[in-house]
């Protein structure tokens, strides 16, 4: 299951077949999600696995835009010092989390 957000809207596409599993960080087009999302690039944010009875389920959640390493890494090692709560972590929106850790481009 492949799972896009952007702008708070959300596109979903199941598949039974996938020949290529993406790792967390590579970009991923998915030409038809432009028409709900606006966009049609993303990247893997996360990759889920969920067995239930003898099945097992896969879900990808994507992002939009392109993956930026050095502003993951600081987001964990935030995560991990306790500059930022676990539970404030799980709240806090990208764009205020960027702000407050110098990671906004502006």
């Amino acid at each position: 299951v492949f799972q896009a957000e952007f702008l708070n809207q959300f596109a979903f596409y199941r598949t039974k077949t996938l020949k290529h599993l993406p790792r967390v960080g590579e970009n991923v087009e998915i030409p038809f999600f432009k028409a709900k999302l606006n966009t049609d690039l993303f990247y893997v944010k996360r990759v889920k696995h969920i067995f239930e009875n003898d099945q097992q389920v896969i879900v990808i959640n994507l992002k939009a835009g392109i993956y930026n390493q050095y502003s993951n890494f600081r987001k964990d090692k935030a995560l991990a010092t306790g500059e930022v709560g676990f539970m404030e972590y799980l709240k806090m929106d990208e764009f205020d989390l960027n702000e407050r850790l110098g990671l906004s481009r502006h």
